[in-house]
Parts: structure tokens; sequence; C-alpha cells
């Protein structure tokens, strides 16, 4: 035929048409494709022994097909091939001839291996052509370089080797390991191409080829690996080596050592900052959280100056912070001094009017007068008078005594008098010996000297005598007295406060009675209240003098502890388990002073160490240091150039400064995305499966 360039060569009764069916003359007698039938297909086998391996093999094939079993005939089977350095189907055969023999009822496993491998033979061609071009040879050679960079790294690097009958010559190290993996290749080659051999005659050839290909990506596959390595490392650096991202780790892993639940920072630092302290990151995270920032004190670099600007500020802030808290929770808002000023304030005006309706009663008696007569009398009197006079200056009122009876003053200025004294006389005496008694008494400790007792006892058996002998003025004088008693209160709350077992004390302020006549005020006991505003300006005066939280509002301060337990009026509720308002603002306050002692000590332990060279950079900055306090000048020059890379990357000051900004976090809305960056963070480090919730490492490894 004219169109066929082949027909000159063709038998004139030979079909021009080849068969449809490829596997045809392979096929037993009757069989025919699944897809299309084979008219032509022998009637008879008269093949080699082989065929009929290859012809069983055909069947099983077809009928899989039918019954729609899926076959690995794909990219999977074209993998497995290159891991098994073309062994894979002689390996499978193998496997497989001890179900083949029970299975066709054989003795010789020589026979039933022949139909194995006929079966993997068919399989292999089959995938070939399911997988032809490079997308196929790119699975069977990532198979084998997978086997192949196992073998060709394993193992230790060689050294140096020395160069027999020469004066000490050496081959260097990596020459050697260079000529390893030569011969590693060449191997593996060799061990591929003679598993590729279709027969045994083939083998040979298949290994003198794969031995001359395997030794050059042997030679060359190291360098390959390094530059393939190094070029997707700088493709991921803006993602893996971004700031952010590194900040987000290393948080991630103070808080999984830590064994605090992102939540859980979220919740510790908005309840502090709701209550008015300045509680970061670092404080919720405990000790874990306070090293990370101490490494990031201790390397040079804008951080540092950011971590000690912030510590210090909040840190002279302290005494007022607490201060005012102690105060709120102890019912003391101003000081002791300024309490016991309202105190005096409240005292006259509520006794007022009934002093006046006491002066109208005549109160006098021979005992009154022994008092009068004595020389303290005149004192008291003196002090009495004064304190009328001061209270009319600048009044635009002229001064007189308010005693009728004092008509003049002698020369060392003590009041004269004429008649018998009367109900005011005693009163301004009384008054008069009041101040002498204040200014006997210490004004920081409360303490009362010897000569302030004494004129104690003489004020107090005149007041006996004077309550007995006119009931209005003891009226008048216990409603002026329940405040005062508060004001001695003040001073034995100020001595509780670094005094007395705790025990003693919460027995005597439970036992404190409201005075006879009165009444508790919004359920709160006035002379308890007293002891509340000493104990609260005791405290507040050692945060003052010192800057440092008290021994007495330490958590570990059992005297403390219980104390305020006692007299705090935050009682609740609480969250079960947890302390009062109180007890939780001095503990969190309590960490920020632990945070800032290791952040800003001057220390260099082994811990701290650890610690500084964990962080970006932290290392190289450790050893620049190392090399310069020994005056190692080469050493100082590979530690600079050793810091290149990093500094390349984005390491180091960026990354201490992202991490030192998300510790000392604090505003709810930046916290909370940190703690959603860390919990996803978190979830892929672990390997957490979506569908199945199963992972690869438990919660907190």
């Amino acid at each position: 035929m004219a169109d066929d360039p082949w027909a000159e060569y063709r038998n004139a009764e030979a079909p021009q048409q080849a068969p449809s069916d490829p596997w045809s003359v392979y096929r037993s007698p009757g069989t025919a494709s699944p897809v299309v039938s084979t008219p032509g297909a022998p009637q008879s086998m008269t093949a080699s022994p082989e065929d009929k391996y290859r012809a069983a093999a055909i069947e099983e094939r077809d009928r899989a097909l039918k019954l729609g079993i899926p076959l690995q005939e794909g990219y999977t089977s074209r993998l497995a091939r290159g891991v098994g350095m073309g062994w894979t189907d002689e390996l499978m055969a193998a496997g497989a001839t001890p179900f083949e023999m029970i299975k066709r009822g054989l003795t010789d496993p020589r026979e039933a291996y022949r139909y194995t491998k006929a079966r993997e033979n068919l399989r292999g061609e089959q995938t070939d052509v399911n997988t032809r071009g490079a997308l196929g040879t790119g699975a069977e050679v990532l198979g084998s370089l997978a086997t192949g960079g196992g073998v060709l790294g394993a193992g230790e690097r060689a050294a140096a080797a020395r160069i027999p009958f020469t004066a000490g010559a050496q081959i260097p190290a990596n020459v050697v390991n260079w000529g390893s993996n030569v011969a590693k290749g060449a191997g593996l080659g060799a061990f591929s191409g003679a598993g590729e051999a279709k027969d045994v005659e083939g083998i040979p050839k298949g290994m003198l080829m794969g031995g001359v290909l395997g030794a050059g990506i042997g030679g060359a596959l190291p360098g390959v690996a390094t530059i393939a390595g190094q070029g997707l490392r700088t493709l991921q650096m803006p993602r893996l080596r971004d700031p952010q991202n590194i900040a987000i780790e290393h948080v991630a892993k103070v808080a999984r050592d830590a064994g605090v639940e992102p939540a859980e920072i979220v919740r510790r630092v908005a309840d502090a900052n709701a209550a008015g302290q300045p509680y970061a990151v670092a404080d919720a995270l405990g000790k874990e959280g306070q090293r990370k920032l101490t490494a990031m004190a201790k390397v040079p670099g804008p951080q540092r100056e950011a971590i000690t600007e912030a510590l210090v500020a909040r840190d002279l802030n302290m005494p007022t912070r607490t201060g005012e808290e102690v105060g709120r929770a102890l019912g003391a808002p101003t000081t002791a001094r300024a309490a016991q000023d309202e105190l005096i304030t409240q005292a006259g005006a509520r006794a007022a009017p009934i002093y006046r309706e006491a002066e109208q009663h005549p109160t006098w008696s021979n005992r009154l007068q022994e008092f009068i007569s004595d020389p303290i009398a005149q004192q008291g009197l003196r002090h009495g008078v004064e304190l009328q006079r001061l209270r009319t200056v600048g009044t635009d009122r002229p001064f007189r005594p308010q005693d009728a009876m004092i008509t003049d003053f002698n020369a060392a200025g003590e009041p004269v008098w004429s008649g018998v004294p009367n109900m005011q006389t005693l009163n301004t005496l009384k008054t008069g010996l009041d101040r002498m008694v204040e200014a006997n008494t210490d004004t920081v400790t409360g303490r009362v000297n010897a000569q302030g007792h004494a004129i104690m006892g003489f004020r107090n058996r005149m007041l006996e005598e004077m309550d007995a002998i006119n009931p209005t003025y003891r009226r008048a004088r216990a409603t002026y007295a329940e405040p005062m008693q508060v004001r001695d209160a003040v001073t034995t709350g100020r001595e509780m406060a670094t005094r007395g077992r705790a025990a003693d004390n919460i027995e005597t302020f439970r036992n404190m009675a409201p005075p006879e006549g009165t009444r508790t005020v919004a359920g709160v006991n006035p002379e308890q209240q007293g002891v509340r505003i000493g104990y609260a300006d005791a405290l507040r005066g050692q945060m003052e003098r010192t800057g440092n939280l008290p021994t007495g509002l330490r958590e570990k301060s059992t005297k403390g502890a219980q104390e305020l337990s006692e007299l705090s009026l935050y009682q609740g509720p609480n969250r079960p388990g947890e302390p009062d308002q109180l007890r939780k603002f001095l503990n969190r306050e309590e960490q920020m002073q632990r945070t800032s002692k290791a952040a800003l000590g001057g220390s260099s332990t082994v811990e701290n160490l650890a610690d500084v060279a964990a962080a970006p950079g932290g290392g190289d900055a450790l050893g620049l240091v190392s090399s310069a306090a020994s005056g190692d000048a080469m050493g100082i020059v590979r530690k600079l150039a050793g810091m290149v890379p990093g500094a390349l990357k984005g390491e180091s000051e960026a990354q201490r400064v992202a991490i030192t900004n998300a510790l000392l976090s604090r505003d709810p809305t930046r916290v909370q995305e940190m703690a959603d960056r860390i919990a996803a963070h978190e979830l892929r480090r672990r390997g957490v499966n979506p569908w199945t919730g199963t992972a690869r490492y438990p919660v907190g490894q």
C-alpha cells in the first residue's frame, strides 16, 4: 500500500493491523482482555516455560480488574521502588512465595517464586506505563535519595588520613569523607543496577552502569544537599526568623515549662491590672518568666534599657500603690494622725451639748479640793486655758476664759481664780491634763513615758470623783470618750503590726467591745476600726521608709498573714481555693518585686548564664565576653565573624526586643492576641490531628 512505509517488508498475507490487546501473545487459550476481546489469541501455548507464569499473572490481574480491586500501579509503587533501590519486586516476590505455595499446592519454592516474580514484573511494567514522564521519574529518584542519603550521611565523619611512606603528610578530612561518599555511592549504584536487571545475564551490566552513576551522585550529593538546605532556609527566613514569630516560640516554651496555659496568662494579667497593678506577662509566668526576662536584661541592647525603665518605674510606685490597697482593705484611707484629728473634732461636736448641761450642776468635794491644790493642777489649768486662747486666735473674738472663776494670771502665767471652782474649772483642768499626757507620748511608737503615766493616774482618779458627784458629766465624758478610745486603739494597732504573736494580737482585737452606750456603725466596731487604722499606718510607714514590701505583708509571714486575714474588710466572696482580694494583691506585688530583683540584680550565676545562652544571640555574646576577658584576640575575631550570619537572619537584637515586649505586655487586647498565637503554636508543635484530636506530644511536653 502506498500509505504504508513498511509495505515492502511485510508478508503479503500478514494482517497490517496489530492486535488491540498488547498482552494477547501471553494469554492462555480462551482468555480475553477486560476491555477489548482478542479473537486472534493463540490456541495453545508454545512459548518458553516462563510464559505460563506471565500468563498466570495476566489472568490474575484481569480478574482483579473485573472485581474492582484497586491495583498498586501508581506513583506510590514508583516511590517504593526507589526506596528499595530496584530490589522491591524481588523482595515482594520472595515474601509472597510461601503463600503462593499454599495457594497452588506446590512443594518447590522455586516454582512458587517464578509465579510471584512474574506478577511483580507485570506490576512494574504497568506502573511504568501509568507513571511515565518526569513526575514518575522524580518519585523514584526521591525514593532512592531517601535511602542513599541515609547511607551517605550515616556514621561518624572520618578524620584526616596519614599518607604511607611520607614524612607525616596527610589527606585532609574533607577529602577522606568525599572519597567515602564516592565509594558508598558506587556500592549503592551497583546494588541498585543489579536490582534493575531483567534477568541474571543483565546483572553485570546493571551493576557496572549503576556503580558509575552512583559514584558520581555520591560525590556530588553532600554539596547539593548543603546548597539546597541553605536555599530552603533562606526562603523560610522571612517567616521562620521573623522577630514576632521567634517571640511567640520563646514565650510559648516559657509557658510550657511553667505549666501555665495561655488562657491563665490572660486571666492573671487582667485581674492584676483591674486592681491597678502594672502586672506583666513575665510576672504571670512565675519563675520561668523571671528567668527569661533576666536573660533579656543581661544581654546588651535596647531591650535592656526598656526592661530597666519599666521595672524601676513600677518599683518606685509600689509604696503608694500598696499603701492605698492596704488602706482600702483595713478601712483606713488616710494617715493615723489625720484620723485622730477627725475623731477629736467629732468628739467635741457630739459631746458639747451634754457638757453644757453638766455645767449647770454643782460639782465639789474635799477630795476634789485636794486635786486642785496639787501643783500639777496649776500646770493643767494653764494648758487648758492656753488651748482656749489658741482657739480664739484669728476668729475676731476676744479671748475670755470660759471658767468664770478665773479672774487673773500671775507672773508665771498660771491662772488665778476666786471663789469655789465649778464644773468649768474642773473641765478646763481635765483638758489641760490630756494635753500634758500627749506631750509625754512618743509620736511614732505611741508609747507613754513615766511622767505621762503618772499624770494619767492623777487625771483618772480625779475624773472618778467628778463622775460620782455629777452623773451628767459622766455621760458627756463617755460620749466624748468613744472617738478618743478609738485614738487609743490606733496606738494598739501600730504596736500589733511589729510586736506580739499573731494569736495574742487577734484575741485582743476580737475582745474589743464597743464603748458603753454606743453602737457599731454599719457593723464596724469603732475601737476595732482604730486598731485597723494603726496597723495600716505602721505598714505604710515601713514601705515609705524602705521602698520594699514589709515582712508583715509577704506571703511567707505567718504572723502578718493571720493578722491581715482577721483585720481585713475583704471577706469575700472569693474563687474556691483562692485567698481574699488583699492577699492576692499582695502576692502579685511580691511577685513583681521578685521579677525586678532577678532582672535588675547584678549576680551572674550559672543559671543566669544558661538563660542568656538560650536567648537569640546570647551564646555569641557570652563567647565574645569570654574571649575578651581572656585576652584572646583571635577568639574575638572568630566570635564577631560567627555573629554575622545571625545578624543577616534577623536574629539577636530584633528578636530580643520582640521577646522583651511580649514579656512586658500588659494591655488586655495584646495579651489576648499573644495567648491565641501561643495556643496555635502549641497545637502545631504537638502535631495535633484536627480530625482525631490525637497529638504527637501530650499537653505540656
